[in-house]
């Protein structure tokens, strides 16, 4: 299988999919994933790059790290956000 690799901007711009392992999505406020959810795998869209993304360390680790980023949407999560923007 042939993979071209697309520069940040570009990514977000061409909207490119991806497929995520549970196992990527940590705990924190807006909930956690089930063992079982862990286990999945889930499709992405790339939404948008950042060229200077602070990733803010876990509590007590080394200090905040400045790199690219790009931020992805789960079409589960999409879809369940418009649900419940009709109520």
């Amino acid at each position: 299988m042939l993979f071209k690799h697309h520069a940040g901007q570009q990514q977000a711009d061409l909207k490119v999919r991806i497929r995520v392992p549970g196992a990527w999505f940590g705990a924190g406020a807006s909930g956690r994933l089930t063992a079982t959810e862990r286990r999945d795998a889930y499709d992405a869209v790339a939404v948008e790059y950042d060229e200077r993304h602070v990733f803010e360390p876990a509590a007590g680790r080394k200090p905040a790290v400045v790199k690219q980023a790009l931020r992805f949407i789960c079409f589960a999560d999409a879809a369940d956000d418009a649900v419940g923007r009709r109520h």
